[in-house]
């Protein structure tokens, strides 16, 4: 099925006291004007947004206001080079605070990217595990084979576009990629039903592609 929501989530990071920095009002009304003018089929867009955990968050941070629409769903990331027991800390420094964690790009962490089996662990923190498209195509060859290790491993419950620029594949385009190598209803359960599940305020589970 075609995608009927879209998802802006800009970088943001944490201010000194852990509060994330405000969006540019300005910029998401553009930008979501442009997309929903251009786009066929009556294509939404919503706003959230991708919150740099280089400091714990702590309770009370008013983080809610950056969750994915109607949800307590917040987007993370970590710093690439973060020893996993500080990853696992900042990851639960948000469930803490009454919010649910959805961990974009794990795979760049160099913590897995050393040792895949170290996404047990993360998991163990109540988040949930968002492989990017750009890993699967793009990086080095260590970066791509830790993203398709992710998707394997039975831990990753969303495939996301992250699509940064105009040259990035968008998820129609490795269709035919990701499910010949973990099977239709992987592809199916990352790419819609569990995203749908995550939009609804859900608990998706993680999906285990094929070996």
């Amino acid at each position: 099925p075609r995608p009927s929501v879209i998802m802006a989530t800009p970088h943001v990071r944490l201010d000194p006291r852990g509060r994330p920095v405000a969006l540019p009002s300005s910029k998401i009304g553009e930008f979501s004007a442009l997309v929903e003018s251009a786009a066929r089929g009556g294509l939404r867009v919503g706003f959230a947004a991708e919150i740099l955990l280089d400091r714990r968050m702590p309770a009370g941070a008013g983080a809610s206001a950056a969750c994915l629409p109607g949800t307590s769903w917040l987007l993370v990331e970590l710093p690439p080079r973060i020893p996993l027991f500080v990853a696992i800390r900042r990851i639960r420094s948000v469930t803490a605070s009454g919010l649910k964690p959805l961990l974009a790009h794990p795979e760049r962490c160099a913590f897995v990217r050393s040792d895949p089996g170290r996404l047990s662990r993360l998991a163990s923190t109540g988040a949930c595990l968002q492989v990017s498209v750009r890993s699967l195509v793009r990086g080095s060859e260590e970066l791509r084979e830790t993203a398709w290790q992710t998707l394997r491993s039975g831990f990753c419950h969303v495939l996301a576009s992250d699509c940064h620029d105009t040259g990035d594949l968008l998820l129609p385009e490795v269709e035919d990629l990701v499910a010949g190598r973990l099977g239709r209803a992987a592809w199916e359960a990352l790419t819609c039903v569990n995203p749908s599940t995550v939009l609804a305020d859900g608990e998706p589970p993680p999906v285990r592609g094929a070996a």
